[in-house]
């Protein structure tokens, strides 16, 4: 009977949807909800601009299937190859300022040899940004950015591998399968090579030059190269899924088999080809940045080689792969394009028909078996969608998601300071407020100034006020412009768990009773005392491997902050010994999976 009844509320946050409605792009919404639930997929972001104005940014079901935090119009996704388009402009920023050209011999740039083939040596600039550079892992047979631990430690490689690992194994063990500059095959590991191209050419970290050089003219902000690990997760961005597959991480220090997305690749090493975090409004507002002639990152003339067709394809062709975008011409239009996958993510970005730029990305990616029917269905799906518009929306929100130097708080920028994801959070406890231009801000929680205790990252962290109840609303004042309203569920108890990790996840931020840290190296001892500090507890019952632990004390922790909460326990004697999961419930709620103790 329970079942029965909770089925339909579970259908519905799936199919939940947030952001503005807009009448007249609701054929959008219909094709993205029945795409999600065919497909299995707990959540996803669109977001589309009409002649250079964002007119729709929306989410759809879930951010995290397991919390049930609905994915918001903002949520960061990992976009995976989503990320060459974005490179392939950095790169053409560096032609344009005569850092470097487009045939630029790569190998002896960056200073690297190849003894596997000579014409490794021949290999250009432009050859990688059109994967022309003869790099097939259907020849080689398997992908070299992709390595297992089983490989990589049959190799002798570091755990996990660097850039530096998998570029001089392919240099000194692959060949090429063709003369580079006469064929197309897609090649990951090429994008490697462009990092190392960026990084000689400006001086700068790749991430640094792309922030700074790339997004920051544009107004964005909060892309970041992702994290590989559960631990890394920021604020905001989605939880990745994959019908709880696992896999041998290639990281130390984890358990033997960890989640598909979190620890079977290293995603650092990607960071050009396919490393970046990004908002579907943060990858609109990058396609806009072509549209018409006020280009803010390249001159007309260098745009213009971004669709050239390689010398190689057919004069009679439609479709080729121009300079980081697939570049397809329809009687509609020219089209610039670019998917992505991995394990976990989905994304996909176009520009140019019809004026029409859109970004989606979603938390799953779908079985092998369905993933080509699921990219040409959800393709055809937003192609038909924008077919059946007769009337598209005045006006342009990119103001609300770029607002220059005015503060700015995610559509879900308020969260529990210790768990860092969505939900209620208690009256008298700490929450983190994210989102753009929050530092040095003053923080109003239903229009009265709040302390803040401390800022990370530009982050304010402040103490809900005691009286607070209920729907609870959140904004940030700075330098005379006010931030929009967040509003957030107070209850009088919503625990949380500070870790080390400092986004919930993970080692808790715990003291063993000699008062050293509690860790894997550091494990206490079954019986013995243990302190956590977390926020949001009252009258706390706690499990420790699903056993009951004794409270000691639960109250204010001495010479901390107000609002943070001190729990002394008495660990269970019969615990096993090994990383044990740790929960708090204080009255109706309970903390969030996915924070431990090491016991011995």
């Amino acid at each position: 009977m329970k079942t029965a009844f909770l089925l339909p509320l579970f259908a519905s946050l799936l199919t939940a949807q947030t952001g503005p409605v807009v009448p007249e792009l609701a054929s959008f919404d219909q094709a993205i909800s029945r795409l999600i639930a065919k497909y299995q997929i707990p959540g996803a972001a669109l977001s589309i601009a009409k002649d250079g104005r964002l007119v729709y940014a929306r989410g759809f079901g879930l951010a995290d299937r397991e919390t049930h935090e609905p994915a918001q119009p903002d949520s960061l996704f990992r976009i995976a190859s989503v990320s060459k388009p974005l490179t392939a402009i950095g790169v053409l920023k560096l032609v344009e300022d005569g850092k470097v050209t487009l045939d630029t011999r790569v190998l002896s740039f960056i200073g690297r040899r190849a003894t596997a083939d000579p014409r490794w040596n021949d290999i250009t600039v432009r050859h990688l940004l059109q994967h022309s550079g003869g790099l097939d892992i259907e020849f080689w047979e398997f992908d070299p950015s992709f390595p297992d631990r089983a490989t990589l430690e049959a190799l002798g490689a570091n755990l996990p591998p660097s850039r530096g690992d998998v570029l001089r194994f392919v240099l000194e063990n692959l060949p090429l399968a063709f003369a580079p500059g006469t064929a197309y095959a897609y090649s990951n590991v090429g994008y490697m090579f462009l990092t190392e191209v960026i990084e000689k050419a400006s001086g700068q970290a790749y991430e640094t030059y792309m922030r700074e050089k790339i997004f920051a003219p544009l107004g964005i902000a909060r892309m970041r190269v992702a994290g590989s690990l559960l631990t890394e997760r920021l604020p905001g961005e989605v939880r990745y899924w994959d019908k709880g597959r696992v896999d041998a991480p290639i990281f130390p220090g984890l358990p033997a088999a960890v989640e598909m997305p979190y620890g079977t690749f290293n995603i650092r090493i990607w960071e050009s080809g396919g490393g970046w975090l990004a908002t579907m409004p943060d990858l609109v507002r990058f396609l806009t940045a072509f549209d018409g002639t006020a280009n803010p990152l390249l001159r007309p003339e260098t745009v213009r080689l971004i669709a050239q067709r390689p010398t190689f394809v057919p004069a009679t062709a439609t479709s080729w792969q121009g300079l980081g975008f697939a570049i397809d011409r329809t009687p509609a239009g020219e089209r610039w394009s670019h998917d992505g996958a991995v394990q976990g993510t989905v994304a996909w970005m176009a520009r140019g028909e019809n004026g029409i730029s859109l970004a989606i990305a979603a938390n799953h990616l779908p079985d092998n078996e369905v993933l080509l029917a699921f990219f040409e269905e959800f393709q055809t799906s937003l192609a038909n969608a924008a077919l059946s518009v007769t009337r598209w929306p005045a006006g342009n929100t990119f103001a609300t998601y770029f607002p220059g130097r005015a503060p700015r708080l995610a559509d879900a920028g308020v969260v529990n300071a210790a768990t860092v994801r969505q939900g209620p959070v208690a009256a008298g406890s700490i929450v983190r407020l994210f989102g753009l231009n929050l530092e040095r801000g003053s923080v109003r929680v239903n229009g009265a100034i709040a302390d803040t205790l401390w800022t990370d990252a530009g982050d304010p962290y402040v103490r809900v006020p005691l009286s607070a109840r209920g729907p609870t609303q959140f904004q940030v004042d700075r330098d005379g412009q006010t931030s929009n309203v967040v509003t957030v569920a107070v209850e009088p108890a919503a625990p949380g768990l500070f870790t080390l990790s400092r986004n919930g996840y993970g080692q808790a931020a715990a003291l063993n009773q000699d008062l050293s840290l509690n860790s894997p190296a550091g494990p206490a001892p079954a019986g013995s005392i243990v302190v956590l500090y977390g926020t949001g507890i009252d009258r706390p019952a706690v499990t420790v491997g699903g056993l009951p632990a004794e409270v000691l004390y639960s109250g204010p922790a001495p010479g901390l902050p107000a609002g943070i909460s001190q729990l002394n326990l008495r660990l269970p004697t019969t615990l096993p010994a090994g990383d044990l999961p740790v929960l708090i419930r204080s009255g109706e709620l309970g903390s969030l999976n996915g924070v431990t103790i090491a016991v011995r």
